[in-house]
Order: C-alpha cells, then sequence, then structure tokens
C-alpha cells in the first residue's frame, strides 16, 4: 500500500520531465519531415502550385518548421504530462496548458516590447492556442478512458 503512494508521487514529480521530453522528441519528426517536403513534392498532384512547386515546397523551411513547432509542441506537452499523471489527468493538462499559455504570452509581450508586431507571430500565436486546445481535448479522453478503467 505505501509502494502506491510512493509510485504515485513520483509520477506526479515526473509529469513535468517527461512532457518536456515529449516536447524534445516531437521536434525531430517535426523537422525531418520538413526536410523531406521537397523530395515528396508534386506540384501536378498538387491543387495549389506556386512557381512549379506545391504549397508545403514553395514555403521556407524555416517557417514550415515553426509552424509545426507551434502547433504540435503543445499538444505534445499536454498529452505526455497527461498519460504521466497518476490521477487527475485532465487538471495535470490544464495545468500544462497554463504553463505553455504563460509561455506564449511572455514570448509576445517581449516581442511587443521592442516595438515589433509581426503577423507571424499572431499567427504562431493562433497556432499554438490550437494545440493547446487539441491537446486538453486529447487529455479529457485520456482522463476518462483513466476513471472508465478504475
Amino acid at each position: 500500500m505505501a509502494t502506491d503512494g510512493i509510485r504515485s508521487a513520483v509520477r506526479w514529480l515526473a509529469v513535468l520531465p517527461a512532457a518536456l521530453v515529449g516536447v524534445l522528441i516531437t521536434l525531430f519528426p517535426i523537422h525531418w519531415v520538413v526536410m523531406l517536403i521537397p523530395y515528396f513534392d508534386r506540384p501536378d498532384d498538387s491543387i495549389v502550385s506556386v512557381d512549379g512547386k506545391g504549397l508545403l515546397a514553395s514555403m521556407r523551411p524555416e517557417l514550415l518548421e515553426r509552424l509545426g513547432d507551434a502547433f504540435l509542441l503543445p499538444i505534445s506537452l499536454i498529452v505526455v504530462g497527461a498519460a504521466v499523471a497518476p490521477r487527475f489527468k485532465f487538471q495535470a493538462g490544464i495545468a500544462l496548458a497554463i504553463l505553455w499559455f504563460l509561455l506564449i504570452g511572455v514570448a509576445l509581450t517581449l516581442t511587443l516590447s521592442h516595438g515589433r508586431f509581426e503577423w507571424g507571430n499572431a499567427v504562431l500565436s493562433v497556432l499554438g492556442l490550437l494545440g493547446i486546445a487539441i491537446g486538453l481535448h486529447r487529455a479529457s479522453l485520456i482522463d476518462q478512458e483513466h476513471n472508465s478503467s478504475n
């Protein structure tokens, strides 16, 4: 019985580090997908083409990677953290979403304090918020599944 309490405490301590590792692991597939897009581009199959390239292949790789990171990293953070939490998985996802939201707020504040407003940052913020919403939805499903199995 005491080992259950220790195991639960260790899992709570592991929520944030595991979520951060999940974010780091997510960075690699995003990068490689972005790097491989030009090799699998078929503009004749694409509805939209720019300068003879498909839409994604015509974008700068740095921009594509930033868009993918902004959308997928909060999903990874919230879902991995919720999966590691021993109980209250949705609430753990909410705490991680608040943390990510605060990071977005700090980044935007620093950008705006330098007197620069860029639409790209606004788009990245919207993608981040969408990622948070999807991550929280998945965390709620994980929580429901966990509660129904107990």
